[in-house]
């Protein structure tokens, strides 16, 4: 009975792989990071309210919404069609 318990926790544990250190800072594991990358995260440090100053500052009324082309379409033909849109508008 203590065999096939130890058997199947050596099976357990051989298919436990190492964490990759991307994946888990993808996923916001808290691990120990490289004293570089920690140093550069620090430095581009951005806030809620420096993004929210940009946005605030900005001009919507020129706005263009112009969608990227679905996989099934051909992207070529799509940007040439909105670019004859957006010419044939008058602004």
């Amino acid at each position: 009975m203590r065999e096939a318990a130890a058997r199947s926790l050596r099976r357990g544990l051989e298919r436990l792989r190492p964490l990759a250190k991307n994946k888990t800072l993808r996923y916001g594991v808290p691990m120990m990071m490289d004293p570089a990358l920690e140093e550069r995260i620090r430095k581009n440090k951005i806030s809620l309210e420096s993004e929210y100053e940009k946005l605030k500052n900005s001009d919507f009324d020129d706005w263009k919404n112009i969608r990227g082309p679905r996989p099934w379409e051909d992207s070529k033909s799509l940007q040439e069609q909105q670019q004859q849109v957006l010419h044939s508008k008058p602004s």
